[in-house]
């Protein structure tokens, strides 16, 4: 009887620490994905200032430099589009 009592206890500790485990592979993979989408938003945030900084020299207005900055990224993605596609035509 106490033999039986000690494997279950062992069988409830290993399925214990198993759900422990995967508690902290979630909110681990959770840092994950909250780190990555982070470091993604900063680094548009400083690929979008250093466009501005570059756009403010083709604009009048200081205002108006975002704008043109979103034109700048629009018009290298459609050319790197157009490069993409006649490669593999």
């Amino acid at each position: 009887m106490s033999g039986s009592l000690v494997a279950l206890g062992t069988y409830c500790g290993i399925f214990g620490a198993l759900l422990a485990y995967c508690n902290l592979m979630q909110v681990g993979l959770t840092v994950v994905i909250a780190t990555v989408a982070g470091l993604l938003v900063l680094g548009y945030a400083l690929v979008l200032a250093g466009f501005c900084f570059i756009g403010r020299t083709l604009v009048r207005s200081p205002l108006e430099a975002p704008v043109a900055a979103i034109k700048l990224q629009l018009n290298i993605c459609s050319t790197i589009a157009r490069q993409h596609d006649a490669l593999h035509v």
